[in-house]
């Protein structure tokens, strides 16, 4: 391992990292969205697959760094935080800024496709390692999902006009026109990979050196702080949406972002090296996430919208397993 940053440069590194992980993602979903589009894609698919698995770039570097580093804890921790995050956090936080109307289909399909993906997942960790093979089942699950949504998920000229207006509307700032210049969205897409892994890469030596210096486990670190860094690119996007009449893309992109960290964040992670699983992991986190994941559904279907009453309840749950995070430092 290299020689551990003073606590000052850690931070310091931690902060960088989490800038360049902002404006790689603003590129990269910029870039990504207008390839979509001349796929014809609904706005939900763009959500849950294109925008999804470009704000959950900065937890795919940033676990299989940690993971080839050593710090696979780190990067488990990473997933499951950023997990809770994108449902506790990020979700209610754009819909105090703008309620998001939740359609009955999402629900019924993809938020239980969601929680089943979960209960697999959480199910291959239970005996305390994510082996290479447990990381070859979870990758082969994500080209699978990546199948399933383009397959089930092409708009109709109709349905993908209209939404093109509702951006036209709403001043968001996506390509209206259906046939975009490739040349300059592939420019933003590799622009923003490379601040991604830039970034990634201070987020994880930063947020390591710092729980070392604290004598905090690095389950804990990943799970908060990294996990919230990394997920700074579904705030930035969910926030935008939302504000912009975009809710399909709003709910798509937590949802789609949660499916990519689980499958290919956490399968790249285990393909990278195998990931030991400790017992905080086992006794706390785990658990969380799948409280979380089924409460998540109640929520959803109760009403046709995510207002401020259930924003702030599930604010309070994430304040909550923060703040247990810190108090308990299992071992």
């Amino acid at each position: 391992m290299p020689d551990q940053l003073p606590p000052l440069y850690a931070l310091l590194a931690l902060v960088v990292g989490i800038t360049l992980t902002y404006f790689g993602a603003e590129l990269l979903i910029r870039g990504a969205a207008r390839i979509a589009r001349r796929l014809g894609l609904s706005p939900f698919v763009i959500g849950v697959t294109v925008v999804a698995f470009g704000t959950s770039a900065p937890e795919m570097f940033a676990s299989v760094k940690a993971s080839l580093d050593g710090n696979g804890e780190l990067g488990v921790g990473n997933v499951l935080g950023s997990n809770i995050a994108n449902m506790c956090l990020i979700l209610p936080f754009a819909a105090l800024i703008s309620p998001i109307n939740i359609q009955r289909k999402i629900v019924s399909r993809d938020a239980i496709l969601m929680l089943i993906i979960t209960a697999i997942a959480c199910g291959l960790l239970f005996d305390a390692t994510v082996s290479r093979l447990d990381g070859g089942i979870l990758f082969a699950g994500i080209i699978a999902y990546i199948i399933y949504n383009y397959k089930t998920g092409k708009a109709d000229p109709d349905a993908l006009q209209a939404a093109l207006e509702n951006e036209h509307e709403h001043g968001l700032k996506l390509e209206t026109n259906t046939h975009p210049p490739l040349g300059p969205s592939l420019l933003h897409t590799l622009l923003g990979l490379i601040g991604l892994s830039a970034g990634a890469a201070l987020l994880v030596r930063g947020g390591a050196d710092l729980a070392r210096a604290a004598d905090i486990p690095e389950i804990v670190i990943g799970a908060t702080i990294i996990a919230f860094g990394t997920s700074v690119p579904e705030l930035a996007a969910s926030i935008q949406a939302a504000r912009k009449g975009e809710s399909d893309i709003a709910i798509g992109n937590i949802l789609g972002s949660n499916v990519f960290n689980l499958l290919a964040v956490l399968g790249a992670a285990g393909l990278a090296a195998p990931i030991p699983v400790t017992r905080p992991t086992l006794v706390f986190h785990l658990p969380a996430l799948l409280f979380v994941s089924v409460l998540l559904i109640p929520i959803m279907a109760v009403g046709t919208r995510l207002g401020r009453t259930k924003s702030i309840i599930l604010l309070v749950l994430y304040l909550t397993y923060a703040a247990l995070s810190f108090a308990l430092k299992l071992n």
